[in-house]
């Protein structure tokens, strides 16, 4: 099956996004035919990928460290780069944990397909507890 609607859940906590970007990258290599982001049919609107990062506004209002917002900033550029259109649920709710269910519960909806990255940790292991119990199309990359 090939998919159109799309979320990324990884930490960079105890990993750089490099590392990330490059584990994800390498997927992407060998998985095109589930999840092509520069080509589609006829008829489709891009692919679109939904997540809960913090938006750059969000980040320039808050009091971080600079390493904190320079982290948050690699990893906006990186999903900029990875994929032109997006939903960014993080604002959907008036609690993260909240907006993370209506982002899976969208991406249900739209039959879409979840990839992890790295260490299932924290708050990316809600993120998949919830995935997976909706099932969806989970892909864990390690």
């Amino acid at each position: 099956m090939r998919y159109f609607d799309f979320s990324v859940h990884f930490t960079t906590k105890g990993q750089e996004m490099s590392e990330i970007d490059k584990k994800l990258d390498a997927w992407l290599a060998s998985n095109s035919n589930m999840l092509q982001l520069d080509e589609w049919p006829e008829g489709r609107t891009a692919p679109t990928l939904h997540h809960c990062f913090l938006t750059r506004k969000d980040l320039l209002s808050l009091n971080l460290p600079i390493e904190k917002k320079q982290v948050i900033e690699s990893t906006l550029d990186s999903l900029d780069s990875l994929c032109e259109q997006q939903i960014n649920w993080s604002n959907a709710c008036e609690d993260i944990s909240s907006s993370r269910f209506m982002m899976l519960e969208n991406l249900s909806k739209l039959k879409g397909l979840c990839l992890f990255i790295g260490e299932i940790k924290e708050g990316v292991k809600s993120e998949y507890d919830l995935a997976t119990s909706m099932n969806l199309r989970v892909v864990v990359i390690p």
